[in-house]
């Protein structure tokens, strides 16, 4: 007979970029699954997740059940580092990018410990000839745009077809060029801000690069 058997408690180390679904969807999943959790959550979204465990904590006693199941650790790398190296954690949950997920794996072998990763990749979205267009820039958009472009699953690079190349720069061209950036919380903004100075200065450095590499530059916009 095989017997399925929760992990009697979960590390979690979620990022920043949407503080409340990185932060819920772990706890949720381990709840039900009969675990307790302790999430370590970014240094750029601690003062939320103590607004989020709070909602946690009391659903969890409206059923009765302890509270305390669910616990918040705020810091930095060493906190982080602190939860993986932890004799009563008994899996690690990391969300964020490659090369500290490979230190997040080589903490955790040391003990023989379970390991989930969610890394930050290079996620491409191809237009080959029979790509309904008017469906599909839509989509390209959302994924290139949302949030600003600080998503695990971000569109990072198109690759188009040159047969309908032309139709797709006609079509994606006036979309871009109108889109409305400002403060997400007022009406007609179509993007908010970067959250961090650094990232938006990497950005900057790879838009330098390619329009030193390319021949062609269809639209160019200047930080503020």
């Amino acid at each position: 007979m095989i017997f399925t058997e929760p992990y009697p408690l979960l590390g979690v180390i979620s990022p920043w970029n949407y503080p409340f679904h990185n932060f819920m969807n772990h706890i949720i999943s381990g709840i039900f699954a009969g675990c307790g959790v302790v999430v370590k959550v970014s240094e750029f979204s601690s003062y939320s997740a103590q607004y989020f465990v709070n909602i946690v904590k009391e659903c969890l006693k409206v059923n009765g059940f302890d509270p305390d199941l669910v616990q918040v650790v705020t810091g930095f790398a060493g906190a982080g580092q602190a939860l993986v190296a932890c004799d009563d954690v008994d899996k690690i949950i990391f969300t964020g990018s490659p090369g500290v997920g490979r230190r997040v794996m080589e903490g955790a072998s040391k003990f023989l410990k379970p390991v989930v990763l969610e890394l930050g990749g290079k996620d491409p979205m191809i237009f080959t000839e029979t790509t309904p267009l008017d469906d599909c820039v839509a989509w390209s958009m959302r994924g290139v745009y949302q949030n600003a472009g600080q998503n695990c699953c971000g569109v990072e690079r198109l690759f188009v077809y040159s047969s309908i190349f032309d139709d797709f720069i006609a079509k994606i061209t006036p979309l871009v060029n109108n889109m409305r950036q400002g403060d997400p919380l007022r009406r007609n903004v179509d993007c908010g801000a970067m959250c961090m100075p650094h990232a938006a200065a990497r950005v900057q450095v790879s838009t330098a690069s390619v329009m030193n590499s390319f021949e062609k530059i269809i639209l160019v916009s200047s930080s503020s």
